[in-house]
């Protein structure tokens, strides 16, 4: 298990990290689990040392940092609608722009590092449910409206998709 904050079960993500869950509903055996939050692309291959040929098994969840998006949603909480949703367009920017190198480069090294593995890769899951109306953190005032929860959301779809479309493309 490499990766970042949500392979490791923290940040966005509490309780069991998602490959521990694996592990024990799925009776696999985690070898090793070197996932470490806020990783970024460059930070996964310090990671790598946990694979080798004898690797059938990888999961993976990467990208997030590098655009970089817990650092966005948290500027968001603080910021009017206008201010938050300049500061996800740059990140959409971000996404399109530098992050598909960035993800080519990460499976390529995964791959070098356990060529006899089957490699997993997880997305992002949205952090926000606009249907009920604006998100607010209890007992400051930091909140997202609907219209900021929507755009956040949208942008995690982007980033899936672009994940997506960097791993079709290294299959190929």
């Amino acid at each position: 298990a490499i990766g970042d904050s949500y392979v490791a079960g923290t940040g966005a993500l509490s309780g069991e990290a998602y490959p521990q869950v694996l592990d024990g509903r799925m009776q696999i055996v985690l070898d090793d689990f070197a996932a470490v939050p806020g990783a970024d692309t460059l930070d996964l291959m310090e990671q790598l040392a946990v694979l080798d040929e004898d690797t059938d098994l990888v999961t993976l969840t990467i990208g997030g940092n590098d655009i970089p998006w817990g650092a966005t949603v948290v500027q968001c909480l603080g910021a009017p609608d206008t201010t938050c949703l300049t500061i996800i367009e740059g990140v959409e920017g971000l996404i399109e722009s530098t992050l598909p190198a960035k993800l080519e480069a990460a499976y390529e090294a995964v791959s070098a590092a356990a060529p006899n593995a089957h490699v997993v890769v997880a997305g992002y899951a949205h952090l926000f449910s606009p249907e009920f109306g604006d998100y607010t953190v209890p007992g400051t005032a930091l909140m997202m409206s609907v219209d900021e929860q929507e755009a956040a959301n949208d942008a995690a779809d982007l980033l899936n998709a672009t994940i997506a479309e960097a791993v079709a493309e290294h299959e190929n």
